[in-house]
C-alpha cells in the first residue's frame, strides 16, 4: 500500500470541512459528527467509497 501525503492546496481545502477535527501532511483525523454520519450510512448499505466524498464534500455529487 502506498503512503500519501496530503499537499498544502488538500490540506487548506479539507481544513475547511465542518468534518475535519484536524490536518497534516500525514494524517486526517475526523469529527465525532463525521463518523456518526459515516456508521449512520454505512447502515444503510452505502460503502465506504461512496460514502467519503459526500460527507466530507456536501457539494459533491457522486455519479
Amino acid at each position: 500500500m502506498s503512503k500519501h501525503y496530503f499537499s498544502k492546496d488538500e490540506i487548506d481545502e479539507l481544513s475547511q470541512s465542518k468534518y475535519v477535527k484536524s490536518i497534516n501532511e500525514k494524517t486526517i483525523q475526523f469529527t465525532n459528527e463525521f463518523k456518526e454520519e459515516f456508521i449512520h450510512l454505512y447502515k444503510q448499505g452505502i460503502r465506504p467509497k461512496k460514502l467519503l466524498l459526500p460527507i466530507v464534500y456536501p457539494e459533491f455529487i457522486y455519479l
